[in-house]
């Protein structure tokens, strides 16, 4: 049993040795695998960047927000069975929401967990809209909503029966 040890501790010494001299033997990275290698980095890296540029568009993005929260408030007048009027406060970034019993009503509580910040360059293109979701989830009229920013302005439209678009 001894001698099987020996032997194998043997075997073990041998091949730990032979790894040692292989990685002292090796020479590592020429300069032209080291420059292929950083050149397809480069490549990869552009590519990336001019992918992540394309999302950096502030009326696309806010438009995309505003209509997530549109479907957001038509849920809540869904889920609740209040009406649910959505409209931008004086300052042409900001949206925010009140209920009440039905889209008549002439008193509306103001819904603090549900507001929207648009991004600093985008704002809506007038302030004078206003939409309400009955608690059935319909409106009354459908909407146009502007939203811009200094490089371009995009619509959300919206139906009567709670659908909505980019254009």
């Amino acid at each position: 049993m001894d001698t099987l040890k020996a032997k194998a501790a043997l075997v073990t010494d041998n091949c730990v040795e032979k790894f040692r001299k292989s990685i002292a033997q090796s020479k590592g990275f020429t300069l032209l695998e080291m420059m292929v290698v950083l050149s397809m980095i480069g490549i990869i890296t552009g590519m990336a960047a001019y992918q992540l540029k394309q999302l950096d568009n502030p009326a696309q993005t806010s438009a995309a927000e505003v209509m997530t929260f549109l479907k957001k408030s038509r849920a809540k007048a869904l889920a609740s069975t209040y009406a649910y009027r959505v409209r931008p406060k004086s300052n042409s970034t900001e949206l925010e929401t009140h209920y009440a019993i039905s889209c008549s009503s002439t008193t509306f509580t103001l819904d603090s967990n549900l507001s929207l910040q648009l991004p600093d360059t985008a704002s809506f293109g007038s302030n004078s809209w206003s939409l309400c979701f009955e608690p059935r989830g319909t409106l009354a009229t459908s909407q146009d909503i502007l939203i811009s920013d200094p490089k371009q302005s995009v619509t959300v439209q919206v139906a009567m029966g709670g659908g909505m678009r980019k254009i």
